[in-house]
């Protein structure tokens, strides 16, 4: 019961609150109203009150209509107070009666073409005959009524919890609060106006929190107005270099702001010789400069979220369908030239080949035509002089000169051209080999050139796969975060949250605004994580130029310590293998070990060649499957002669443990986990032998104080049985020390006469911290 009766309390007190906010809303709008309805412009007009009235909420429109109705009669009885009384009550009645009309009540454009009739026709209607004389000034009066109801109007539509407003809505909300600063123009202390230093602060603020694009708009608009309401042209000119000025030096921070703005003020008053206008407006430019300073942080904040620039939050959803629906179809189109190009190759090989049969016709026409035995030779002896054909080129393929015992005796006798034949054969056999090794080697380009365009129609295949499902972009989440930074004081231009097909979240900011104060990483860090309500690892931060770029990835579950020790073959300079080893941006750990055939320069060229161009490769995303094959047909392509490599891939995922080993033709791989010792073989071969080349794959999950170690063939020419001994025997020592006892105890063990290049890379997990 009292808990019951204490909600009561509470929710009538809340209530209360609530009441007493409204009734204050309502009061500072009427407040407003008297005013802006009291502001008189250029040639006497006092459209703001009738605009407010057409433009504002139809909640605040008796408040706006009855303050400047106050606004319009206090000054005196003249009958420019019953005009506009007039116009008051014709708006109020018109918006009323058009209010229950859909898509009418809160248009912009109606409140504006309301206020445009009103206060035009109400005007030309009191000129009467003076219509030549007055009724231009009557017509101006009536557009600048529409205009300013019409920004009124989106303003008063503008929502303060938008997380990204749009910049319409923005630009109409700073064009409405220079209109309502206009009421104090004219509001003066010896020529100082406080309408003006109200302009300038808002003006620095705009530069400030907006930048140029927003300090643009909120300085034309103040230099329109300020001609509006009686000043020259030379200040509306003045106040617009100070906004483009104040808005280019914004990004270095607030005092960058008020110089640039006091400094603009000081040369006209240089240039003006001293003029009272100009000295004045040096002194507004000071006050404004000095209250921007010293206004708290607090207040900046909040203002800073109203008129900031929008956050860009990528939805990628209909470029992604599109893209993954063209790199599919370019992937099958590929594999259907690929297709093609065979089967026209075998067509054309069936009706093209080379055959020996040429060989024998073109010597027969070349030599035996017109001979007497012509006949004879080749269709009643045609095997004989076969025979004799094969001998010759058997000798011809062999290298070495034509001797008669590779002839049959009766075709030596019997022949009247033999020397002849034997040339013209010669000539035609070497030409029948010569199209059979270009036969072979066009056979062999083609089938190379062939799994090329295979290897990278899979590839497009994978990017397809990676784009259609691999990431997600989380845009509710990413403006979540652009909102919590402005809180801040960290304004995103750009801000995403991607999601990966492992469901690792990475967040990536851009900043084209210097922040005012120094990025404070554990701020960030703290922010996302409230935000995202997972644990991050430490943001970094990249600058480039004037842009900041932070990015912050999930934290990893494990860390790794890893090291390679390697020695050369002899005094060999170069080493016959290559390490190398990388993260690849989604919490993976990669290291790749290549053997190149044979030691020296060419096994290292051999070795560098396959583990650089499988690094990139998997970089940008590809499989290791479609690695292999593009690494594959490359080293086949390199050269003509032979060339070898093995290829040896871990990939450790940091998240899980996850361990996957990819081998072609390499060297076994050695795993402690849980202090027990195994190992892992091939039986695959090496890239650059055969056009189809697959990996032996396994799999591991590793723990915290688990071992990985990778090696090349020098390093276990005594077996691995001792490796094994030393991995499960290993403790209390790191990667470096492992790899390096392991190295060199595989150098004191050669003891077969030949010396081999020798590498050892050693990993061990560890929990990340």
């Amino acid at each position: 019961m009292l808990k019951e009766t204490a909600k009561s309390g509470m929710d009538g007190l809340w209530g209360s609150v609530q009441r007493l906010a409204a009734i204050g809303k309502h009061v500072g709008v009427a407040i407003l109203a008297v005013a802006m309805a009291r502001t008189s412009l250029w040639g006497g007009i006092a459209p703001l009150g009738a605009a407010l009235s057409a433009g504002v909420a139809k909640k605040y429109l008796p408040a706006a209509a009855i303050g400047s109705m106050i606004g319009y009669i206090i000054p005196s009885g003249q009958i420019s107070s019953l005009r506009y009384t007039a116009v008051l009550l014709a708006i109020a009645a018109i918006r009323y009666i058009i209010s229950g009309l859909k898509g009418v009540g809160k248009n912009a454009v109606w409140s504006a073409v309301t206020a445009l009739f009103v206060v035009t026709g109400v005007n030309l209607a009191s000129v009467g005959a003076d219509f030549a004389r007055y009724g231009a000034g009557g017509v101006a009066e009536g557009l600048l009524a529409a205009a300013g109801a019409y920004f009124i109007s989106k303003a008063s539509n503008y929502k303060l919890n938008l997380v990204n407003p749009s910049i319409e809505q923005t630009a109409s909300l700073l064009i409405t609060v220079n209109i309502a600063v206009v009421s104090l123009y004219n509001v003066s202390i010896d020529g100082v106006s406080l309408g003006r230093i109200s302009m300038i602060l808002f003006i620095l603020f705009a530069a400030r929190y907006g930048r140029t694009g927003i300090a643009s708009i909120c300085s034309v608009t103040a230099a329109g107005m300020t001609v509006i309401a009686g000043g020259g042209a030379p200040m509306a000119v003045v106040i617009c270099l100070l906004g483009l000025l104040v808005g280019i030096f914004s990004s270095i921070g607030k005092a960058a702001c008020i110089i640039a703005g006091v400094s603009v003020a000081g040369v006209w008053a240089i240039v003006s010789m001293g003029s009272r206008e100009a000295l004045c407006f040096l002194v507004e430019s000071v006050t404004a400069g000095l209250i921007f300073l010293i206004i708290p942080k607090t207040v900046t904040s909040s203002l800073s979220t109203i008129i900031a620039p929008p956050t860009t939050t990528p939805d990628t959803k209909g470029l992604r369908r599109t893209l993954t629906m063209r790199l599919g179809f370019a992937s099958a189109a590929l594999h259907g030239v690929s297709e093609t190009v065979e089967d026209v190759a075998r067509c054309l090989s069936i009706s093209k080949k080379p055959s020996f049969a040429t060989v024998l016709q073109k010597t027969e026409d070349e030599v035996c035509k017109g001979c007497t035995f012509h006949i004879y030779c080749w269709e009643k002896q045609r095997k004989v002089t076969v025979d004799a054909a094969l001998g010759m080129s058997d000798a011809i393929r062999r290298c070495r000169p034509v001797d008669l015992a590779d002839v049959p005796d009766e075709f030596c006798e019997r022949c009247l051209r033999i020397e002849r034949f034997e040339d013209a054969l010669s000539k035609n056999y070497t030409d029948f080999l010569s199209d059979i090794n270009a036969e072979k080697r066009i056979s062999e380009m083609r089938s190379i050139v062939s799994h090329q365009m295979d290897g990278i129609a899979d590839m497009l295949e994978e990017l397809s796969d990676e784009f259609r499902t691999a990431q997600n972009y989380d845009i509710n989440q990413a403006s979540r975060v652009a909102a919590a930074l402005k809180e801040i004081d960290i304004r995103a231009d750009e801000c995403s949250c991607v999601v990966d097909k492992y469901g690792r979240l990475t967040v990536e900011i851009r900043l084209l605004q210097i922040p005012e104060m120094p990025i404070n990483r554990a701020r960030v860090l703290q922010c996302l994580q409230d935000v995202c309500e997972r644990d991050f690892e430490p943001p970094e931060i990249n600058r480039q130029g004037r842009t900041y770029y932070i990015t912050a990835t999930e934290k990893a579950v494990f860390s790794v310590d890893c090291a390679c020790t390697q020695f050369n073959q002899g005094n060999n300079q170069h080493c016959g293998d290559t390490c190398r080893y990388f993260f690849d941006g989604r919490g993976r750990l990669v290291v790749i070990v290549s053997d190149g055939m044979g030691s020296g320069g060419r096994a290292a060229v051999d070795s560098a060649m396959t583990s650089g161009l499988a690094e990139r490769l998997i970089k940008a995303g590809f499989g290791f499957d479609c690695t292999l094959r593009l690494v594959n047909s490359a080293m086949m392509f390199k050269s003509t002669d032979e060339s070898l490599s093995t290829l040896d891939i871990s990939c450790i995922d940091l998240y899980t443990g996850k361990t996957e080993l990819f081998k072609a033709g390499a060297a076994p791989t050695i795993v402690r986990r849980s202090g027990r010792t195994g190992r892992a073989e091939c039986r695959s071969l090496p890239t650059g032998i055969l056009h189809e080349v697959g990996f032996d794959k396994a799999a591991v999950t590793l723990n915290e104080g688990d071992i990985l170690l990778m090696m090349s063939d020098g390093v276990c020419t005594d077996g691995t049985d001792w490796i094994c001994a030393e991995v499960e025997g290993w403790q209390n020592g790191g990667a470096k020390q492992l790899s390096e006892r392991i190295a060199t105890a595989a150098r004191r063990r050669r003891h077969d006469g030949h010396d081999d290049d020798i590498t050892v890379f050693a990993m061990v997990l560890e929990k990340a911290i």
